[in-house]
């Protein structure tokens, strides 16, 4: 019986006897050892001991003790060098990103539109070389490009002797080509002039359609061949227009969610086979949306998940795994397969861009901030938790959320739209932006320092700018961003 618990008594280690507990009320005195009350302190701070000391013992058989042969200082500092842990002093730029940007010209397309409104959204086809334009007021136009010419000499892109001496191929260079265009990119401000392109004409603008509220997104779903542009919705029902490239028909499909209010985007699956057929979301304003193509050639609908709040942002990071920005700043990835969804990281503001960076556990997030985050320091952590704090004295609690940790902050302020220009060339490491003096900002992946800024010629453009890295006929990487009636093109 020695320790043995017995219902109604008390064994004193101490004194190795067992006692009787008494009420509070029936002790000698109210602080007695053996009331009940005190009984119940000393069993709740026993069981709290016990727990640390579990906790210890189980951190000291996890834990990686240091070595004594690492006791000396520096020692320990070539170890954090030699595990990547110590912080280089000095940051070394990336010289194919600064060449790149060093060569690169502006010149504007000239595209020959039937409308006076502002270019919203475009994209090109990378086959035809068709530019594909949606517009302020509504209407959707192709621009075929004309058999080129031959290249007037007198431009100012060919006044100067060529820059590629190896071929367009920027990994075949040698440290000498990188160091002759690294000094071209140091002028961090450079203008861009109204210069047309040399060679490329394109034809009369050709209107497909016009729909019935403000266009919200546009891109085209490359595997099959499907032009998809979405409305943002008004007095209408916003829409889903699914439009063949190869045959000028106009729209082929329309859907028209009736659940949701507004449409903010939509974005095609990066890559399709015959495990993976072609997927386009859609960022809806209470659920995300799936478009599925069918075998048959029709496109079909799905609810992919419903959101607390509106779904800003989509970026594909691999052909299966979506990552979702919403309105409040979270961002959750999306499993088409399983349908599952999980949420990854807090922003501290609400979302209005997302991009894939240079791998898929990388992403770009803007949103009030410029920021990149690495999912691999986020998920399954407390940062991403929700907090509770006391509002005021004897008041109710309330929920925070506690944003997440980022890898790095780029120096740059967005202008104050809901449409805010952000691009990503993963293989460069290049991240383009627009800035709110309607200035198109390149900025370096890996340390997040400011390359080059261009700075258009007038002042009369809008700040909610839009732009894409594209290839051109070469496969060498360009910019295109609108700027009012037109595209300007910053290229080789």
């Amino acid at each position: 019986m020695d320790g043995q618990e017995i219902p109604g008594f008390y064994w004193d280690p101490d004194k190795k006897k067992y006692f009787a507990i008494l009420a509070t009320h029936k002790g000698p005195r109210p602080e007695s050892q053996y009331s009940k009350d005190n009984i119940e302190n000393v069993t709740k701070k026993s069981k709290i001991q016990i727990r640390r000391e579990d906790w210890e013992k189980r951190m000291k058989t996890e834990r990686v003790e240091r070595s004594k042969t690492h006791q000396s200082p520096l020692n320990a500092v070539c170890l954090k060098r030699e595990l990547g842990l110590q912080r280089p002093l000095v940051r070394h730029k990336d010289p194919e990103a600064d060449a790149f940007v060093g060569g690169l010209e502006a010149t504007v397309l000239g595209l020959p539109s039937h409308s006076t409104s502002r270019i919203l959204f475009f994209d090109v086809d990378p086959i035809t070389k068709t530019v594909y334009t949606a517009k302020a007021d509504r209407t959707i136009e192709c621009f075929g490009l004309k058999s080129e010419s031959a290249p007037n000499t007198n431009h100012p892109r060919f006044a100067q002797t060529a820059k590629l001496p190896h071929g367009t191929d920027l990994g075949t260079w040698i440290l000498a080509d990188f160091e002759r265009l690294v000094h071209s990119s140091t002028q961090n401000t450079t203008e861009l002039p109204d210069v047309e392109h040399p060679y490329r004409r394109y034809h009369k603008g050709h209107r497909l359609h016009c729909l019935t509220s403000e266009v919200s997104s546009m891109s085209i779903c490359h595997h099959a061949r499907t032009l998809v542009t979405t409305s943002m919705g008004s007095d209408r029902n916003a829409c889903i227009h699914l439009s063949s490239l190869d045959h000028a028909v106009g729209i082929s499909e329309t859907f028209t969610p009736r659940e949701s209010r507004t449409i903010w985007t939509a974005a095609p699956s990066p890559s399709s086979s015959d495990n993976h057929p072609p997927i386009v979301a859609v960022a809806e304003s209470n659920a995300v949306r799936i478009l599925t193509l069918s075998p048959a050639g029709g496109w079909q609908s799905s609810l992919g998940f419903e959101t607390s709040t509106d779904a800003r942002a989509l970026a594909w990071l691999s052909p299966t795994t979506l990552a979702v920005g919403l309105r409040d700043g979270t961002v959750h990835l999306y499993d088409p397969r399983s349908g599952r969804t999980g949420l990854c990281l807090n922003h501290p503001r609400s979302i209005q861009n997302l991009r894939r960076a240079d791998d898929p556990t990388r992403i770009v997030v803007s949103g009030g901030q410029l920021l990149l985050y690495d999912l691999r320091m986020t998920m399954g952590r407390a940062d991403i938790r929700t907090r509770r704090k006391r509002k005021r004295q004897n008041r109710g609690l309330y929920t925070v959320r506690v944003p997440s940790v980022p890898v790095l902050k780029f120096d740059h302020s967005f202008p104050p739209t809901d449409r805010q220009a952000l691009d990503v060339h993963s293989e460069l490491g290049l991240v383009a932006a627009g800035r709110d003096d309607a200035s198109i900002c390149l900025y370096s992946l890996k340390t997040g320092d400011l390359i080059k800024s261009f700075t258009p010629a007038r002042t009369d453009f809008h700040h909610d700018s839009f732009l894409r890295f594209m290839d051109d006929e070469r496969g060498v990487p360009k910019i295109m961003s609108t700027r009012g009636q037109d595209i300007v093109e910053l290229a080789w």
